[in-house]
């Protein structure tokens, strides 16, 4: 894990993207969106998470993660994708 301490914002131009460290999460006022409160150089990015995708979020980027963002007009968190044998049906449950 690299350490994020004096980091400076690293955007690469062609795909927009920038890394950050994951400092907490927090519950919105809508019960279906999470937050992940990410600092990025001395800034933090609030990244809103649909409930349905949390759990994973969370799993895969405990408190102290790095992680990559991208900016879109909104700002999301960069995960990999499952892997082609994963039992994507069970994965999706309680998605609509």
């Amino acid at each position: 894990m690299p350490d994020l301490r004096g980091l400076r914002m690293v955007c690469q131009l062609n795909m927009g993207t920038i890394y950050g460290e994951i400092i907490s999460y927090r519950t919105m006022l809508n019960p279906e969106l999470l937050c992940a409160v990410v600092k990025v150089d001395h800034s933090r990015i609030k990244v809103p998470v649909d409930s349905r995708q949390s759990k994973f979020i969370r799993e895969a980027y405990p408190v102290g993660s790095t992680v990559e963002l991208k900016f879109d007009g909104r700002w999301h968190i960069i995960s990999f994708n499952a892997p082609e044998k994963a039992d994507t049906d069970n994965m999706a449950h309680g998605a609509s």
